[in-house]
């Protein structure tokens, strides 16, 4: 049985000079990452940059480092303040990868704003710089009859809004989205927006994963609109009934209003599925009071329902449309697959099947731009990572941006989703005055940072396991943060590398394990799936051990130039004369086989190995393009019908090949690769 380790007298005391800070003020409660259309079309093919309601604020800013940010001038937030003696940077930016803040500094565990261990320094309070950014902003007419919010998608270590002077909110977890209702700030015309974005923070002490200590704002910034009766937030539950054939649906909607006078509008639900088909529709009245908000429900049996795994990650879609007083008022499409994840007999199941977990540690990295990563290298990342073999990701210590969930729903890739909880610099000792974890003045942060994770990627199908952190120690603010997330989440299983074998992780998860012990722990597991956070080799083919993550994807090289160090876990600081500090990765690792191989037999005739767990081919979708002089002469679809662990062969029956000479032939398995012939 699993063990609960509880005791009053464990519990340690609150760590001296830096107890529990504020973790937020006047920011939005975290929610799915969503944007609201003027119509179904637009809604349905998901482009932001047709929604009227969308104004992208990433681009050009400038920029001041103070290294007190008690000598900040807050004149210079006014929006008739001179910014002309100002330097520019571009958002999202690296600040130190700019020339702002210092030097880049890797560390492993130490943390970069102390001289010594913190167990030495009585846990001193974190300090450092800060970075004010401001930019002008025009906001669109019909915004000045809207709720208007500011999104900034993450800031590190701390971020502090100011709109026209004046100070709007405050918000940590450099993770995660903190977004802010700025409403009653803006005014018609030009407005000006200034950001104070912290070094450190209380807060960074849960922030000591291995990497660059860079600093930032490293992901995109925007105004989004919403009507002032308007979807505050949504929770999808598609799962599977007990035969796995048909799909059960569970939605719900809150609604919110910024009205003062109450008004009835008509909810509308729609679901179509993988092909564009409207398959389900429902429909409610709703009678919301002044400045009120309620939850509106649909639920739905689905038959035969087109399941979503890693081989065929089937998506249906779920258009939300609001009516009031006659008129349409929002629109907002959701995308989300039918499948189960449970444990039994200590397997984890996915729609009643155990997949080995081929996984990779992931890390929000570019060589060239540090934290910040573009649409572009996320997209070339999973795709190596997919068509290597690979069938899961787990983020490396924290959550990623929302475009890395989008894909991975798309393109088939399990994923364990960690909160941004690290502490492996203070040690894992649960005994007075060693560990956050089991000291509760921090209780309140540990939850923040869960729900924040939670909140925002509750929606994304691909999320199978959430993560409590990552060898953060454990204790009273774990075993919180683990109840807290239960009573929301019902679907899917906990996993926590620093449980052991305590109840607060539903996976046996430790960091490379040695598998030898595994049959002493065996009896006392109580059912729990082995599966490594974090691993070297490719342990999903030992007999007792369902999956791993190895280490790392790629090394935390930088290619850029700048100033850089190297801080030692005794805390020496070492300079550096480039940024390319290299670990061990799997960037090169061999699985040996490929998840689909095909082979030219002849002009017309290729031959299919399907090397996939639990899929045919049958069910995926088999593309090919006969390409001339760089121009498609011809496309289409196959349809290839081989077993798992099988070889068939498939001809194209297309009259153009016997007519064009030196063509190419492209054919896309899925997401599982590309052949050229």
């Amino acid at each position: 049985m699993r063990h609960i380790i509880i005791s009053a007298m464990l519990f340690s005391c609150a760590l001296s000079a830096v107890a529990q800070g504020i973790t937020s003020s006047n920011r939005e409660l975290s929610r799915p990452v969503f944007m609201s259309y003027r119509n179904t079309q637009s809604a349905l093919r998901g482009e932001w940059s047709e929604s009227e309601n969308y104004s992208p604020l990433s681009g050009e800013w400038f920029v001041k480092w103070f290294d007190n940010p008690r000598h900040i001038d807050t004149m210079m937030l006014k929006t008739n303040a001179v910014t002309s003696d100002l330097k520019k940077i571009t958002l999202p930016a690296a600040f130190r990868l700019q020339g702002v803040g210092g030097e880049a500094i890797f560390a492993e565990k130490a943390y970069t704003f102390l001289k010594d261990s913190p167990l030495k320094n009585d846990f001193a309070k974190p300090r450092g710089g800060a970075a004010l950014l401001m930019r002008d902003f025009s906001v669109p007419f019909d915004y000045l009859d809207k709720a208007v919010f500011f999104h900034i998608g993450a800031a590190s270590a701390a971020v502090t809004l100011y709109i026209n002077g004046v100070k709007v909110g405050y918000s940590t977890d450099s993770r995660n989205p903190a977004e802010f209702d700025i409403t009653k700030y803006i005014v018609r015309g030009r407005n000006r927006a200034a950001l104070v974005v912290d070094e450190f923070c209380d807060g960074s002490y849960l922030e000591d994963q291995t990497g660059w200590r860079l600093g930032g704002v490293n992901r995109e910034i925007y105004l989004f609109a919403q009507p002032k009766i308007r979807v505050r937030d949504y929770t999808v539950r598609t799962t599977l009934d007990p035969t796995y054939k048909n799909g059960l649906l569970e939605t719900a909607l809150l609604l919110k209003t910024q009205l003062l006078n109450p008004h009835t509008v008509t909810v509308y639900y729609d679901l179509y599925d993988p092909d564009g088909n409207l398959v389900n529709q429902a429909q409610k009245d709703v009678q919301i009071g002044m400045r009120y908000q309620d939850t509106v429900r649909f639920t739905a049996t689905i038959l035969d329902v087109k399941q979503w795994s890693d081989e065929t990650p089937n998506l249906y879609t779920i258009l939300y449309r609001i009516k009031r007083d006659t008129k349409w008022s929002e629109f907002i499409a959701v995308k989300s697959g039918f499948r189960t994840v449970e444990i039994k007999d200590g397997r984890l199941l996915v729609n009643g099947k155990a997949p080995k977990i081929k996984g990779v540690n992931l890390a929000e990295f570019s060589p060239s731009t540090g934290n910040v990563q573009s649409k572009e290298d996320i997209e070339k990342v999973l795709k190596q990572i997919k068509e290597r073999g690979f069938n899961a990701i787990r983020t490396d210590g924290y959550p990623l941006q929302n475009y890395f969930y989008e894909l991975c729903d798309r393109m088939g890739l399990y994923v364990w989703d960690v909160a941004n909880i690290n502490a492996q610099g203070i040690g894992t000792s649960i005994y007075k005055g060693r560990t956050l974890a089991n000291d509760p003045a921090w209780r309140d942060e540990f939850i923040f940072r869960v729900d924040n994770t939670y909140q925002r990627n509750k929606a994304h199908t691909s999320v199978i396991m959430w993560g409590l952190g990552d060898n953060a120690g454990n204790g009273y603010n774990m075993y919180e943060a683990y109840l807290m997330l239960k009573a929301q989440e019902q679907t899917r299983p906990i996993a926590y590398n620093g449980a052991g074998l305590e109840f607060n992780s539903d996976i046996f998860c430790p960091d490379n394990f040695d598998l030898s012990k595994l049959a002493q722990i065996k009896p006392i597991m109580d059912g729990q799936p082995v599966i490594l956070s974090r691993c070297t080799e490719a342990v999903w083919d030992v007999e007792g051990v369902q999956g791993g993550f190895l280490t790392r994807w790629q090394s935390p090289a930088i290619s850029a130039g700048g100033k850089f160090a190297r801080l030692s876990d005794d805390y020496r600081l070492q300079q550096l004369g480039s940024g390319k500090v290299e670990l061990p990765n799997a960037e090169s690792f061999d699985l040996g086989k490929r998840p689909v191989v095909v082979r030219e037999v002849k002009r017309g005739v290729y031959e299919f190995e399907n090397n996939l767990q639990f899929a045919n081919l049958k069910d995926i979708n088999i593309d090919y393009q006969i390409i001339q002089k760089g121009k498609v002469k011809e496309s289409g679809r196959i349809a290839v019908d081989v077993a798992p662990g099988e070889r068939g062969a498939a001809k194209l029956k297309i009259p153009i090949l016997q007519k064009i000479s030196k063509a190419e032939i492209v054919i896309r398995v899925g997401y599982f690769g590309e052949f050229r012939f």
